[in-house]
C-alpha cells in the first residue's frame, strides 16, 4: 500500500487487548489518534499524534537517509522516533483496519527507567516547540501528567537527576 500510494509511511488503527482479556478500541481524546476513522492521506501536521509506532510501516531508506532511529532511551524512546519519521515524511496514508493488537502489561519502574521516559518526553517537547507543533506539546504534557505521574513522583523524591529533568519539563510544559 505504501508502494502504491507512494507515501513513506503507511498505519493502521490499534486493538489493545486488557490484562483481564478483553478487547479495546473506543479511543478517544487525547488517544483518539490510536484508530482512523477513514483510509486516506493525513498530513502530520493534522495529525500531531505520539504513541503507537507499531501500527505503522516506514520506507527503510527512508529512515536512513533522514538518521531516524530510536533514541538511545530504556522507556519511551517510541514516541521520539515515531514523530522525528511522521514529521519528517510531512503526509502517510492510513487505514481504519486494526494492524496491532496491544497486549497490557505491567511496567516495572526503576530509577533509570524513569530518568529516559523524562528525557523523552523532553525531546518531543522541544521537537514540537521547534516545529510549532501546539497538539503535539499538549499530548507531552499529558504524558508526564496523566500517564507516567505515579513512576515519577516515586522517583522524583529519592533522585535528584530525576527532580532536575522534572523542573525542567515544568519550565517547558507550564502547568
Amino acid at each position: 500500500l505504501a508502494e502504491v500510494k507512494n507515501v513513506k509511511a503507511v498505519g493502521g488503527s490499534m486493538l489493545e487487548i486488557r490484562m483481564d482479556g478483553s478487547l479495546f478500541n473506543d479511543w478517544n481524546g487525547v488517544n483518539s489518534g490510536f484508530v482512523f476513522k477513514q483510509e486516506g492521506y493525513i498530513k502530520y501536521n493534522d495529525y500531531q499524534f505520539d504513541y503507537g509506532f507499531y501500527r505503522f510501516v516506514y520506507e527503510r531508506q527512508f529512515l536512513i537517509d533522514n538518521n531516524i532511529y530510536f533514541p538511545k532511551l530504556k522507556r519511551f524512546q517510541d514516541p521520539p522516533f515515531f514523530v522525528k519519521a511522521l514529521y519528517t515524511a510531512q503526509v502517510f496514508y492510513a487505514v481504519p483496519t486494526v494492524t496491532y493488537r496491544y497486549r497490557v502489561g505491567i511496567t516495572k519502574w526503576t530509577k533509570h527507567k524513569v530518568k529516559d521516559c523524562l528525557k523523552g518526553i523532553l525531546m518531543n517537547v522541544r521537537f514540537a516547540q521547534r516545529y510549532d507543533l501546539k497538539q503535539l506539546r499538549d499530548i507531552s504534557y499529558v504524558r508526564r501528567y496523566h500517564d507516567f505521574n505515579l513512576a515519577i513522583e516515586l522517583y522524583r523524591k529519592r533522585n535528584i537527576y530525576i527532580r532536575l529533568l522534572s523542573i525542567l519539563l515544568k519550565r517547558q510544559i507550564p502547568i
